[in-house]
């Protein structure tokens, strides 16, 4: 229901209009309209005299908007008028301008903002430009509160819908940036001053990433090249050990002070190794690992639900990722082979390993090249995100077994668009991760 009120002499005088909303109503609802319907009538069966008081606490006819936008009850009916006769791309449109006004009120409004920015990408419009502009937009409010994952995600998905959305290339350019990713930033940036103007704004911040990641990458590589060339000087122990290595497949895993050690007491390696969550784009870092010591002795130092006083993540505010429903994978083929035992090219797959395996378990596998150090991979097991890796063997102590997939009744309920969901983004890297100690000695 909408009321329009004229008003005279500082009193207002009844005007009543019916709209029909888009939804059923709930029950507290339909009396709070019943209630302002009364009081309508009430007033003009006794006369514009009547004391209108009530009516100036009444939500309806407040002069600010309440403090919490998202939980007020009553404003939320009010957004749910006449959108009966709508097409999912003017709902979408709309709910864009709306984003659009509020983040031009200060950054105080960036969340609802994007709020609204998200509202308009839940109407799935079907304008592939108007999808690139929602998501840009939505990467502008990431990018202001450095969540560099998130604007890297929707700058993404904004250049995948309009790869001419020039905003969109520069705003991936600052999000992997942010992240470090040196690679992503550079192609961004490069991939951004095709075909642009020198005149265009745009043409000036392009350059600037460029000229900034590159005087970063030099500093990488050089930190990369002396980790490597200790790799190179232990070749030959490594193919006497099976063990089959490979370069860096992005740069932003040279961005942490890297050494390869040998216990020469326990005639084994100490690796450094990353720790990626890709389907939420973090990572964490651990200096040293033996490669004979159980990934359980690691796995319980990082994630809750076994070792006390370990807490989740910040980043995890559902607290997902716990010790008990989270899968391990690694990657076959992820890198060409470079050093030690020799590996044939071929097609990457997902392969979940058991908590009581240890890194030499998965260096035995066939496929795998280990990219530069060790990555493993972590996943909610009954996640949307884990379903779409397709993992069909695991690896344990004792040998290969088969990996049922889970039924799709069985997965966590989300509210995303799937194909979005779905996407893989596995070179996104945080700048600065959590670096994890992890004692070799159980």
């Amino acid at each position: 229901m909408f009321m329009i009120i004229e008003w005279f002499s500082g009193r207002p005088k009844f005007a009543l209009f019916f709209f029909f909303m888009s939804k059923p109503l709930t029950p507290s609802e339909q009396r709070e309209i019943d209630a302002t319907y009364d009081l309508v009538h009430q007033a003009a069966m006794n006369g514009i005299d009547q004391d209108f008081d009530d009516w100036m606490v009444h939500p309806m006819f407040r002069d600010s908007l309440p403090e919490d936008i998202d939980k007020d009850k009553y404003l939320s009916c009010f957004q749910t008028v006449m959108y009966e006769n709508e097409t999912h791309d003017s709902l979408a449109l709309h709910f864009k301008e709306l984003g659009n006004e509020l983040y031009r009120s200060g950054k105080q409004n960036w969340l609802a903002a994007s709020n609204w920015w998200t509202r308009g990408l839940e109407e799935n419009p079907a304008d592939p430009k108007l999808r690139s502009v929602l998501h840009s937009n939505r990467a502008t409010v990431s990018l202001g509160l450095q969540q560099y994952q998130k604007a890297a995600l929707d700058a993404d998905w904004a250049i995948k819908y309009d790869n001419t959305n020039k905003k969109a290339f520069m705003r991936a350019a600052h999000a992997y940036q942010g992240m470090s990713n040196w690679d992503k930033a550079l192609a961004a940036a490069n991939a951004g001053l095709e075909g642009l103007d020198e005149s265009d704004p745009l043409y000036k911040g392009f350059n600037e990433v460029i000229k900034t990641v590159s005087e970063q990458m030099n500093s990488v590589n050089t930190r990369v090249q002396t980790y490597l060339d200790s790799v190179n000087s232990c070749s030959n122990y490594f193919k006497k050990q099976g063990v089959s290595i490979g370069k860096f497949p992005n740069t932003w895993m040279g961005n942490w002070d890297l050494s390869l050690r040998f216990d020469e007491d326990k005639n084994e390696t100490i690796w450094p190794v990353a720790i990626e969550y890709d389907e939420v784009l973090q990572i964490d870092f651990v200096e040293g690992f033996s490669e004979g010591t159980p990934l359980r002795d690691l796995i319980n130092q990082v994630l809750p639900g076994v070792t006390k006083g370990v807490e989740a993540a910040p980043w995890d505010t559902e607290s997902r990722y716990t010790v008990q429903e989270t899968v391990i994978y690694v990657k076959t083929n992820s890198t060409a082979w470079q050093w030690g035992r020799k590996v044939a090219k071929r097609a990457s797959k997902n392969i979940e390993i058991d908590p009581d395996c240890s890194l030499r378990q998965i260096f035995a596998i066939p496929d795998y090249v280990i990219p530069g150090y060790p990555i493993l991979y972590l996943a909610v097991r009954k996640s949307w995100f884990a379903k779409s890796l397709n993992i069909t063997e695991k690896y344990t102590p004792t040998g290969k077994v088969p990996v049922e997939p889970i039924p799709e009744d069985q997965l966590e309920k989300v509210n995303v668009r799937k194909e979005e969901q779905k996407e893989e983004h596995n070179d996104l890297k945080i700048k600065e991760p959590k670096i994890v100690e992890v004692p070799n000695e159980k």
